[in-house]
């Protein structure tokens, strides 16, 4: 199995060993660097997500802990 990084480093030299292999698809090598890249960027927006997830959280209980806790009637 192929890391990602040996993908990434050297992609021709990649290609060209898979192609002593008889694989037919090198263009593979390409989408999977892109797949990459996209899982990065999306798993850089999760963690700012979850960052101001648990900012909002601690700012709530640090709220609660006051007793600015509202109490409504709805």
């Amino acid at each position: 199995m192929l890391q990602i990084q040996v993908l990434r480093n050297d992609t021709q030299k990649v290609k060209e060993r898979l192609a002593v292999k008889y694989f037919a698809q090198p263009g593979l090598v390409d989408e999977i660097i892109a797949l990459d890249d996209e899982r990065k960027k999306i798993q850089v927006e999760s963690d700012t997500l979850l960052s101001k997830i648990n900012a909002a959280s601690k700012e709530i209980g640090a709220l609660m802990v006051k007793g600015s806790k509202r109490r409504g009637r709805v």
